[in-house]
């Protein structure tokens, strides 16, 4: 009986030792939560969940153009070819200044445009046309003061 007890309290020891050590800090193991671990943006953007999709905006006030490029990626947030997807951007200034974007298509992974002012900053709606259904977000540029 005693190496049974002894044995028992060697396992017990031995599987608390082991799951001590994993790591938790890139996921959550409350209860009724899904076990999935995070994963970084593809291009180094913001990722902005629209449900089925996900949109991920890169902006890069020192690009001479194509200042802010937008990515549709999957759930999983791989790319999706976007040749066909259509978009626009819609920014409103802290100023209280309106500006319009079409999103330019250049029949590859993302959509872009050039955004003439990067100093101030912005909120933004972004509408993407995928399969004739429209998904929207926001975004907001604290700029550069």
């Amino acid at each position: 009986m005693k190496l049974v007890l002894r044995i028992s309290i060697l396992l017990l020891f031995a599987f608390n030792t082991a799951n001590a050590q994993h790591d938790h800090s890139s996921h959550d193991h409350n209860a009724g939560s899904e076990h999935s671990h995070k994963t970084e943006p593809p291009h180094g953007g913001e990722i902005k969940d629209l449900g089925k999709y996900h949109l991920e905006i890169v902006f890069d006030v020192a690009a001479s153009t194509e200042k802010m490029s937008v990515y549709v990626l999957k759930s999983n947030l791989k790319s999706i070819d976007s040749k066909n997807f259509k978009g626009i951007i819609s920014l409103k200034y802290k100023n209280g200044t309106e500006e319009n974007y079409e999103l330019i298509n250049n029949n590859s992974d993302k959509l872009f445009c050039d955004i003439k002012d990067v100093v101030n900053g912005f909120n933004a709606i972004i509408k993407i046309s995928i399969k004739e259904k429209e998904y929207s977000c926001t975004y907001n540029y604290k700029g550069m003061k």
